[in-house]
């Protein structure tokens, strides 16, 4: 006889699975099968009981969990550090990676039950394991038995009972059953059988279910010695003692309908009760249990007499509420489970909720342990608290406290971690996998600090002896060891490094400190010296102090005081009233500004006494032009001016030319450049003229000879260029410099044109040059072109004389 049949595959309610089983069920679900597998064909034989059953396991990732007093541990996952299994109480168990075909081959016996006096109602079940090809099976098995009171009957009939670790032997097991003795009234009843390879795989229901039948001498059980010597309806009032029927021999059916009774709790309600002499519970040292469906669903445990901080406890019981699996360990007093817990079934894993010490408190959820004085779990999945006192975790999953007067409110896998029972009054808000780590070696265990508090984000880290420090959130943000009074106010990636006092990261991304009472913020400020203030902008570079207590400051875009718009300045600086900066040198004279270029001092204003210095000062004026001009070129006004930004009230801008005339007046100085020299000239961005303090200027050889330091220069015929100023020439020299180089014009090659330039140093002196003899020569030439003139006029009266005379002589 051959029969077929599928089995049915379970799922958990998400809510209600451990972190091992979303695990498992969502991996399941990546391969598309679920952690069942198929059952494929059963085969059952009649008197010998052989049942063929294949099956088929998908190949499952490879996962440890680890079981201790302190709750669920996951080993080998990605993300949550200092996952350490009790080494006392651990075993270790892993799905199967890979499971052939297999055919079970059970041969079903029940042993004949005793006859003699005492008999008890557990029985002998053996059966023979074997595989596809016949040979004997030699491994360990769970196996799970069910009663039945039909083939195919839903309905189960007492308990399961599972057997762990069977050895099988040569195919051979054999294992006890003991269902009860209510379970066998005379009635039909089938046995269900499954196996599974280890704790963590599905059981493997075989199908069909046998029948159990009755051994030769069971049958007598039926008619025992003394009820076959009683005939039906033989007993009788008469043959019942007196007294022999009392009320706790009745059934709970007929005690409960006896009104009246002053021991009988009636099932619509007593009244007329004395309270304190009359109550519902136990007058021993045992615990009352209240169940629901056949399974504990409250008990209330009586604590043992306890010595604790000098005070004997006899009277104080622990509530265990929920699941049956949920426990208060011996000894313990004043603990409370509310509920919750997992009993272990065919598609979960046990994940009891466990209080381990004095006044321990667990609201629900599941897989969670308090193994703290007077810690409290409010609920979640696998939380605990491995030692400490007064410590709480509200909620979330996979959290944990080991210090005194701590708290997680909730997240995942955040950990708040101590030595030696330390006081740690850390808080950890939420998050994900966030750690508080206190460690102080050999102290005393009422010593130690703490005191520090993780508000979110997600793996931050306040590292060992790091008392007093905040991480606001963020993600990846770091303390490390011995950096006390130090703090994070979120961002990524942040750290302050070990050894650090009072050190400050505000947010940002990639900052550091690395010494006391320092402080980085923005994007990779560095501040590595002691009081350093360091704020980086958003550029792809490290920007690092040098010095200690320096303050400094990277901005691309220009820093404003009072100023929201700096228009791309260094530094914009906006007051009202009063003055803009004071800058004060105190002790000595000295530089008070310094002026650099590509790192090097091109000027600088200092103090000498009550005098303020100017070095390397250059005074220009604004201007504009249409024409091309080099540095150094002089130009002349040509009158048409402008002001600066189009602005009545604002500063003049001066139109001006390559200079073109010898000795021009018009001379303004030589050409600067743009104010700024990347952008188009314009009203708003001027060309700026040299005509104070120092310079450089173009010069020509203008047949004067060499020019040395000291000689006035002048403008010259040559455009754009000067020359050495020629008072035999010029009676009035419009002076625009002195020279502060040498031009040797034998040294210097002359141009296309034949002329000989040269760029020399000058300091610029704007003045009218006057020149005695010269004024003495153009007199004399005037007092002699005087006298010419004098002379022809002479002459001509002369001549105009003798006319007249000649005239007048004639007849």
């Amino acid at each position: 006889m051959k029969n077929s049949t599928n089995q049915t595959t379970h799922s958990v309610p998400q809510g209600r699975q451990t972190i091992a089983q979303r695990f498992n069920a969502g991996y399941a679900r990546s391969k598309g099968t679920s952690p069942g597998g198929t059952a494929e064909k059963v085969v059952l034989s009649s008197l010998t009981g052989l049942i063929l059953r294949r099956t088929t396991i998908p190949a499952l990732k490879r996962w440890a969990i680890f079981f201790h007093p302190y709750g669920i541990k996951r080993s080998n996952v990605s993300g949550i550090g200092h996952e350490r299994p009790h080494p006392a109480h651990a075993t270790h168990v892993t799905h199967v990676t890979h499971l052939t075909y297999l055919t079970y081959l059970t041969l079903l016996t029940l042993l004949p039950l005793s006859t003699a006096l005492g008999q008890t109602t557990t029985f002998t079940y053996q059966g023979r394991l074997t595989d596809t090809a016949g040979i004997a099976i030699n491994a360990t098995y769970d196996l799970r038995f069910k009663l039945f009171d039909g083939a195919t009957s839903p309905t189960q009939i007492g308990n399961s009972i599972t057997n762990f670790n069977v050895p099988i032997t040569n195919g051979l097991f054999t294992v006890s059953l003991d269902f009860g003795a209510t379970v066998f009234p005379g009635d039909d009843r089938w046995l269900e059988i499954a196996t599974r390879t280890n704790i963590t795989s599905p059981f493997r229901t075989l199908s069909p279910r046998q029948q159990l039948t009755s051994a030769p001498y069971a049958i007598r059980s039926a008619n025992a010695a003394t009820a076959a010597s009683v005939a039906a309806g033989a007993i009788n009032s008469a043959a019942l003692a007196d007294g022999s029927v009392t009320l706790n021999k009745l059934a709970p059916e007929v005690s409960s309908q006896l009104g009246g009774s002053a021991t009988a709790w009636q099932l619509n309600g007593n009244s007329g009760t004395a309270p304190g002499t009359q109550f519902l519970g136990t007058t021993d040292n045992q615990a009352l249990e209240i169940k629901v469906n056949g399974s504990r669903a409250l008990r209330v445990q009586p604590s043992p007499v306890d010595f604790i901080f000098g005070q004997y406890y006899t009277n104080t019981v622990s509530l265990i509420g929920g699941s049956a699996v949920n426990s208060v360990a011996s000894g313990q007093v004043g603990a409370t489970i509310g509920g919750g817990g997992q009993a272990e079934s065919d598609f979960a894993i046990a994940a009891p909720n466990v209080v381990s010490e004095h006044y321990g408190t667990i609201g629900g959820g599941l897989g969670n342990t308090v193994a703290g004085y007077g810690g409290t779990i409010a609920g979640g999945d696998g939380n605990s608290m491995t030692e400490g006192s007064y410590a709480t975790i509200s909620g979330g999953a996979a959290n944990l406290i080991g210090g005194n007067y701590s708290s997680i409110a909730g997240g995942e896998a955040n950990h708040i971690e101590s030595g030696a029972n330390l006081n740690s009054y850390s808080s950890i808000g939420g998050g994900y996998a966030n750690l508080i780590w206190l460690e102080r070696g050999s102290i005393d265990v009422f010593g130690g600090h703490g005191f520090c508090t993780i508000s979110g984000g997600n793996q931050n880290t306040i590292s060992t002896n790091a008392d007093y420090c905040t991480i606001g959130g963020g993600f990846v943000n770091s303390i490390d060891p011995n950096s006390s009074g130090s703090s994070i106010g979120g961002g990524s990636d942040n750290r302050i490094t070990a050894g650090v006092a009072g050190g400050t990261i505000p947010g940002g991304t990639l900052n550091s400190v690395g010494a006391d009472y320092a402080l980085a913020a923005g994007y990779r400020a560095q501040a590595n010296h002691q009081g350093a203030f360091v704020w980086a902008d958003s550029q792809n570079a490290n920007f690092a102090s040098t010095a200690a207590n320096q303050f400094l400051i990277r901005a691309a875009g220009g820093v404003g005081i009072n100023e929201p718009h700096p228009d791309n300045a260094a530094l914009d600086v906006l007051q009202v009233s009063n003055r803009v900066a004071t800058f004060n040198r105190t002790g000595n004279d000295g530089v008070l500004v310094s002026f650099q270029r590509d790192g090097f001092n091109v000027g600088d204003i200092t103090v000498s006494g009550a005098v303020v210095s100017y070095n390397a000062f250059t005074g220009s004026h604004y201007a504009w032009t249409k024409e091309s001009i080099e540095y150094g070129m002089l130009v002349s006004m040509t009158g048409k001016n402008r002001r600066y930004g189009g602005q009545a009230q604002a500063e003049v801008i001066y139109g001006v030319e390559l200079t073109r005339t010898a000795n021009d007046s018009r001379c303004l100085g030589s050409y600067l450049g743009l104010q700024e020299p990347h952008h188009p000239a314009n009203d708003v961005n001027p060309h700026q003229i040299m005509a104070a303090g120092n310079g450089e200027m173009w010069v020509v050889d203008a047949g004067g000879g060499d020019i040395h330091p000291g000689a006035y220069l002048i403008s010259s015929a040559v455009a754009g260029c000067a020359m050495k100023d020629d008072p035999a020439r010029f009676p009035i020299g419009y002076v625009i410099a002195r020279a502060a180089d040498v031009a040797a014009w034998s040294d210097v090659k002359a141009g296309p044109d034949g002329v000989k330039r040269a760029k020399i140093s000058v300091l610029y002196e704007s003045f009218e040059r006057h020149s005695p003899a010269a004024e003495m020569a153009g007199e004399l030439k005037q007092k002699e072109a005087q006298i010419t003139e004098l002379k022809q006029r002479l002459e001509r009266l002369e001549k105009l004389f003798l006319r007249g005379q000649q005239a007048a002589a004639a007849p």
